[in-house]
């Protein structure tokens, strides 16, 4: 995409992703996190499938009210971030809402199954359509703008989900779906709707404090004397081209991550379940340290192979330095995504709301000081 679209596709790309992503994670987040958990605690299968329904429905409700918003505000979300964004790009997005949070609560059912043949074929489908078909959509659109190359990528995220939603219903089929008499009583559906709110209170933060730093980083930048175009190329650098290799490391975490969550919430002995997190914490440290060490000592030369064709000399040294000052953070992320899996699967997820809270304020307090004094190095 980089090559494709260059550093200032990229950066209009990283100001309407954080959009997607926010009302994605609002949507269902909580409601996939409190299934995962229920499916692997509770051993009736009605109820499970009960819990199934009713995470559906409240995901499908609260994505399609989010579409909405974003449609009958489109114009307003694009003068937020500093009217950037033609407002049709935010039509798409709307579209996307809702198809990605209703795959997040099927995987979220196969994840807490622990069928994870169907999880990897699932994510495998979806990752592998998504780049296809976005990058040939946004090279068969290029030549109609930056902008339309940048919706044909957003198309292919939509048409990614909506396949895979037909692969997950297809094979990963239920027929043993009758409800019988083992619906959800009250007290189970408020402890889960109470669950499910504070995970997703927790969750949303992230994604909240990324729109919100697309909507000032840029302005930050231009009041300290860059022009809009300079200003959305460093943040498509720092945000996009940089973050890319950056979360490298937590794709192989995330495989520790999937299986751990459903696993811990059934085997909460002391002995096994001490033995299983201590192991988790110390791969989060042997998977993170090595990248640390590889990104600072050879930024450089990392940058100008993966991306010589696209970024100039510039743009080369600007995102080497970025890498080498944010791989340090790769150790604490790690740490940090581990102890969240630990603490959801105890139903500590109030911890995880606090935590991300404070993150966040400090993130933007940061980010309010050190971008007009530092550039986006201060991010």
């Amino acid at each position: 995409l980089s090559h494709l679209v260059g550093s200032l596709g990229i950066g209009i790309y990283q100001l309407v992703l954080p959009l997607l992503v926010f009302f994605v994670v609002l949507s269902s987040d909580g409601f996939a996190l409190g299934l995962t958990i229920k499916i692997a605690e509770v051993e009736n299968s009605h109820k499970k499938q009960a819990y199934f329904k009713l995470s559906i429905i409240c995901t499908l409700v609260v994505s399609l009210i989010s579409a909405v918003v974003i449609v009958i505000f489109s114009k307003s979300l694009s003068f937020i971030q500093g009217g950037k964004i033609t407002p049709y790009l935010y039509l798409i997005v709307a579209l996307g809402v809702v198809t990605v949070s209703l795959l997040a609560i099927l995987k979220a059912k196969v994840r807490g199954q622990e069928n994870f043949k169907l999880y990897s074929i699932s994510e495998i489908v979806e990752d592998v359509l998504k780049v296809a078909v976005g990058l040939v959509l946004g090279y068969l659109l290029l030549p109609y703008g930056i902008e339309k190359a940048v919706f044909g990528v957003l198309v292919g995220i939509v048409v990614s989900s909506l396949l895979s939603i037909i692969l997950l219903l297809v094979l990963g089929n239920n027929k043993n779906t009758k409800m019988e008499n083992n619906q959800l009583t009250k007290q189970e559906r408020g402890d889960y709707l109470k669950f499910s709110l504070v995970a997703v209170g927790a969750s949303v933060v992230v994604p909240a404090v990324q729109f919100i730093e697309s909507a000032i980083i840029v302005n930050l930048l231009s009041k300290s004397g860059l022009n809009s175009i300079e200003a959305t190329k460093l943040f498509g650098l720092s945000r996009g081209t940089v973050s890319s290799i950056i979360n490298l490391p937590f794709f192989v975490l995330t495989s520790v991550e999937v299986l751990l969550l459903p696993n811990l919430a059934r085997s909460k002995t002391n002995g096994i379940y001490k033995k299983k997190t201590s192991l988790s914490l110390f791969f989060a440290l042997f998977i993170s340290v090595p990248f640390v060490i590889i990104f600072i000592l050879f930024a450089p030369i990392i940058m100008e192979l993966l991306f010589g064709g696209a970024l100039d000399q510039v743009e080369i040294k600007v995102a080497s330095s970025l890498l080498k000052l944010g791989s340090v953070g790769i150790i604490f992320s790690s740490i940090s995504t581990v102890l969240s899996v630990i603490l959801s699967s105890n139903n500590k997820i109030t911890a995880l709301l606090f935590s991300s809270i404070g993150a966040g304020v400090v993130k933007i307090l940061f980010l309010l000081i050190f971008v007009p004094k530092l550039s986006i190095y201060g991010v």
